[in-house]
């Protein structure tokens, strides 16, 4: 599934946001260069941290707008957000209440 897809600049950082909430920052060397034929990388195991909501190309002087389901809005600084390596979980960057609600984007 393709949740989202971004042109990376050299040492830029893509962030992977999941419904439940949990985002991490990965610099862009985790991720090689797909030529035709290419099968494409495993960016976030969805089996185990649920879907992802989406995947953007960020800095670390960016603000992260962020929204729920149920209508909740926040906004965190990217430079709060933990850089992990790609195939971590991350940490959790917005809290999710029951299992109705999940993050959007």
């Amino acid at each position: 599934m393709v949740a989202g897809m971004c042109v990376l600049h050299e040492g830029g950082l893509v962030l992977t946001v999941s419904e439940t909430g949990y985002g991490r920052l990965s610099p862009a060397s985790d991720y090689r260069t797909q030529t035709r034929g290419g099968k494409g990388l495993i960016n976030y195991h969805v089996d185990k941290y649920g879907d992802v909501a989406s995947v953007k190309a960020v800095n670390l002087d960016e603000d992260i707008i962020m929204i729920s389901s149920d209508g909740i809005i926040i906004r965190i600084e990217a430079s709060s957000i933990r850089e992990c390596s790609r195939p971590s979980k991350g940490v959790r960057v917005m809290r999710v209440d029951g299992v109705e609600s999940k993050v959007v984007t």
